[in-house]
């Protein structure tokens, strides 16, 4: 139907409905005056006993009944006609209002975006859409974090959310993204809007592109090109400066580093310390590479492109060198950081490769460097194989459980005095259908990075649980299992009430359990670790270091931690007695744990020697091929442990 169709309709509807109401008025007003000219002389006789004045009543009566009507028009014309007026009025105001509104929304050179109370967009004006490249279409029901430009630290908007909810407004800069994704800095403001129960139902945010003023002021060359945090080139505009550098060496080279265990600081009330970190890394990169061109390519990715006939070191030493410096301990307010770095190292020759080329070898080779734990990686063709298997490797990782490849083994710990079982270590395994048995660093490291530590470490605890309610229906009795605590999970907020649940659900002793935990654990954010290691004693668990004496060791976090047992790390032990190094070593952390009244495992024991050299030291427990390797679950009601 055509919209002038639509419009005779709806005039139509309104004079029907003028008419009637106009009908019913004059009935109203007949009955009324028939029931007047009826009833009057009868009402006047009634009412008055004085002949005379009632003849007076009934000779003028048709004034009287003017006068009775006049009073009624009155009062209709006051209570009703003026108060329609008046409402009509109101109306028309009101339009002109919304039009003249509507003409300054549509008409004003700021950008205006109204969301709802959830933050998703509503409506905009066309100079948002001049502004950012977005049209309603495109954004109307997004989320207004579609502008973010990700330049800014959570800590900005966090502050700027507390402003909004508490004042009800927040004004100020902030740099965001074009749809083309260029950034721009604008002024904004944002108000909220309450309904009359005081509860918010929209935002209105109001901005001005300033691209103009910052561009007179020479700072918007520096946002596109530099990162603002650290002050140095972005990744785009680094790869421009390392393709000039390779087209004018003979042995161009790019290092790619990334720094890790940041998370704890990003997602805790420290992360406003994030930014101070990412500086003084930097600045001890640039100590280390003076003379190179460094840039930051990603959150916690820097790269160096370099020439390497014109540096003092050979690559791999440059590499070593600069992996100590960035690890050094970082303190910030009498706060301390240990930050782990791997390097990917890419090698090329002149006019064979290209700067993006390069850069990807590099990244390719630090997580190689990651994966496999080592502190840097040399690019080489065998690498994109391995590369190619670890991505094959992620996405057949949440597929192992439900295909039932993931196993758990269970490797025993003797008493070293009596040669008694005292436990059992539970480890991961995964035998997946095509590629066999996956080595078990490569598991956890890809476990890790992917985040799915958090349902392995779960659906191990389960296992282990399974496990040791069978041995008991068996009468089979193991006295404690250890299981394997990624720091990882850690960050899990869940962790506790997951313990607490399968542990209840399985009827288990809490003794009987064991947590192991990392040594580097220490470089993570002690106080949420300390909550957690203590939340976990207080459900009755044991807490044991493991591989102690290869990371950050600190007395410091040892006495601190509700830690019982420490587990010397096998390279220590395998090489004794031929390393007298190893054997001071062995001695000085048997001695210091024994002196805070700590339990002492020692791994990797392998032959006799080593178990009575231990025995000397009142070592209290040993575990190694010595005494089995580690068997898959099935296999420890058979007796297969042969103590010696």
């Amino acid at each position: 139907m055509k919209s002038d169709d639509i419009k005779r309709e709806v005039c139509a509807g309104k004079q029907k409905r003028g008419l009637a109401y106009a009908f019913r008025f004059s009935a109203v007003y007949i009955l009324i005056g028939a029931a007047g000219i009826i009833l009057w002389e009868f009402i006047v006789l009634k009412i008055t006993e004085n002949t005379m004045f009632s003849l007076f009543l009934i000779q003028n009566s048709e004034w009287f009944f003017l006068l009775f009507t006049a009073l009624i028009m009155f009062y209709i014309a006051l209570r009703f006609i003026f108060r329609d007026r008046q409402y009509i009025q109101l109306l028309l105001n009101q339009k002109q209002q919304l039009k003249l509104y509507a003409t300054v929304f549509e008409r004003m050179q700021e950008g205006l975006m109204i969301t709802d109370k959830n933050k998703r967009i509503v409506k905009i004006n066309p100079a948002f859409t001049r502004t950012t490249g977005y049209t309603a279409k495109e954004v109307i029901g997004k989320s207004a974090g579609i502008l973010k430009s990700g330049l800014h630290h959570r800590n900005f908007y966090k502050k700027m959310w507390e402003s909004i909810y508490t004042t009800g407004k927040w004004q100020g800069e902030i740099i965001n993204q074009r749809k083309n994704g260029e950034f721009y800095p604008e002024k904004l403001s944002i108000n909220s809007i309450k309904n009359n129960n005081g509860e918010i139902e929209n935002y209105i945010g109001i901005f001005t592109d300033i691209t103009n003023e910052r561009k007179a002021e020479g700072k918007i060359d520096f946002l596109t090109y530099y990162d603002p945090i650290t002050h140095l080139p972005r990744r785009k505009f680094f790869l421009a400066q390392a393709q000039q550098l390779i087209e004018q060496t003979d042995k161009p080279a790019v290092m790619m580093i990334e720094i890790n265990h940041t998370e704890h600081i990003e997602n805790t009330k420290k992360s406003s310390m994030f930014d101070e970190i990412l500086q003084a890394i930097s600045l001890r990169i640039q100590n280390t590479f003076s003379d190179h061109m460094i840039g930051r390519v990603g959150t916690k990715e820097f790269a160096i492109a370099f020439d390497v006939q014109t540096a003092d070191e050979i690559p791999e030493d440059l590499a070593q060198r600069l992996k100590e410096n960035i690890e050094k301990k970082i303190v910030i307010n009498q706060d301390e950081f240990f930050i782990r770095a791997n390097i990917g190292i890419a090698l090329g020759d002149l006019g064979t490769e290209t700067a993006e080329q390069l850069y990807h070898n590099a990244l390719m080779a630090k997580s190689y460097a990651v994966s496999s734990q080592m502190a840097y990686k040399i690019y080489d063709q065998k690498m994109q194989r391995s590369f190619d298997r670890r991505l094959y490797l992620e996405k057949e990782l949440p597929k192992a459980i439900e295909r039932q490849e993931l196993t758990v083994f269970y490797q025993p710990k003797v008493l070293l005095e009596t040669g008694e079982l005292s436990g059992l270590e539970a480890l991961v395994r995964w035998d997946h259908f095509r590629l066999g048995m996956v080595p078990p660093d490569e598991l956890i490291s890809i476990a890790e990075e992917t985040k799915y530590i958090h349902r392995i470490g779960e659906w191990m605890l389960r296992e282990v649980c399974k496990d040791i309610q069978n041995w008991d229906k068996q009468r089979l009795h193991i006295p404690q299992v250890s299981i394997n605590l990624s720091p990882v999970q850690f960050f899990d907020d869940n962790l506790i009430h997951t313990v607490k649940t399968i542990i209840n659900q399985y009827h288990i002793s809490p003794s009987r359990l064991e947590f192991e935990i990392t040594e580097s654990i220490s470089m993570f954010d002690i106080e949420q670790i300390d909550q957690k290691l203590y939340d976990l004693k207080r459900i009755g668990v044991q807490i044991a270091i493991d591989d102690f004496g290869t990371g950050h060791s600190s007395l410091v976090y040892l006495q601190r931690l509700p830690v019982d047992v420490v587990k010397i790390d096998r390279s220590f032990v395998m090489d004794i007695p031929e390393n007298q190094g190893h054997i001071a070593l062995t001695k000085a952390i048997v001695a210091m744990a024994h002196e805070l009244g700590l339990k002492v495992v020692a791994e990797g024991i392998e032959t006799i020697e080593q178990q009575q050299f231990l025995q000397s030291l009142q070592c209290e427990m040993g575990q190694g091929y010595l005494y089995s390797k580690p068997v898959p679950g099935k296999e420890v009601p058979l007796g297969c442990f042969e103590v010696v």
